[in-house]
């Protein structure tokens, strides 16, 4: 049973927050600007659905229709350059040919979803946060031994950006979700229900299956929204390489068929089997 009693307290936090504006950084050197995959993807409809903490919109794109919902997120790190690239390769996928997706099936894609990280270049958000460390989960703020220490914010939910994935999730009640990060190479199920999934990914891509990426993620978002919402979850880490390589056309070309497998995947009927 998917539990949302933790979204309920956080509805009045995330309805009307606004972001702190702040003032733009340099980008990172691969050349790689705040516009410069919406003018490359322009042809596809994107609508604003958050601000940044440097006030960078942060967009959303939607394809089909129906009860069984994906929220595909990419580039919580901004220091992992070739997720961006593989959201909008997928984005465009659609677009270009819709019967891809079955029917009653709809997919949300917000492809950088931390902007001000992706320009700096940086893991963190402006704040110097890892958005990927500040949900309301029960280990938030839990330090992990023998690691770097993890910067969470000052509160849990404290960031913009966590705000609008909060907000969307609340908006739209995931069936399941896909969180894109690099370069760990493997499927990641955030949490038993979402193990059946990853298998799946696996007979496409042939990435191994980890339940466990061998160092503890207090206040994650797959802890959050796989383990504590218990929503079927994967967190797909791709291997390194960057958005221009013959890395990144191996890992689009060995995901392609998983990403469609994903969000076309009938969880009764995987579960079932």
């Amino acid at each position: 049973m998917i539990r949302t009693l933790w979204l309920l307290p956080l509805l009045a936090l995330v309805a009307g927050c606004g972001a702190i504006k702040g003032t733009p950084t340099p980008r990172a050197d691969d050349g790689l600007t705040d516009t410069y995959y919406w003018e490359r993807f322009a042809h596809i409809d994107w609508v604003e659905v958050g601000r940044s903490v440097e006030d960078r919109p942060i967009y959303m794109t939607e394809f089909g229709s129906g009860d069984d919902v994906t929220l595909f997120f990419s580039c919580f790190h901004g220091n992992e350059r070739s997720t961006p690239r593989f959201a909008f390769e997928f984005a465009d996928l659609l677009h270009n040919d819709p019967s891809l997706l079955e029917e009653g099936k709809r997919v949300l894609i917000i492809p950088i979803q931390n902007p001000d990280g992706f320009v700096r270049g940086t893991r963190t958000n402006a704040n110097g946060v890892d958005l990927n460390r500040n949900y309301p989960t029960s280990n938030w703020g839990h330090q992990p031994e023998g690691r770097r220490p993890v910067r969470f914010g000052n509160a849990p939910a404290s960031e913009p950006e966590t705000q609008m994935v909060l907000k969307l999730m609340s908006l739209h009640q995931p069936t399941k979700i896909l969180s894109v990060h690099q370069p760990l190479h493997c499927n990641n199920p955030d949490g038993p229900n979402g193990l059946a999934l990853a298998e799946l990914m696996a007979e496409y891509n042939g990435y191994p299956v980890e339940p466990y990426i061998g160092f503890p993620t207090p206040g994650s978002y797959g802890t959050y929204g796989g383990r504590e919402l218990e929503i079927p979850m994967v967190t797909l880490e791709l291997p390194g390489g960057g958005p221009y390589s013959d890395a990144f056309d191996e890992m689009w070309e060995d995901n392609r068929e998983a990403l469609l497998a994903f969000v076309n995947a009938d969880l009764e009927e995987l579960h079932a089997q």
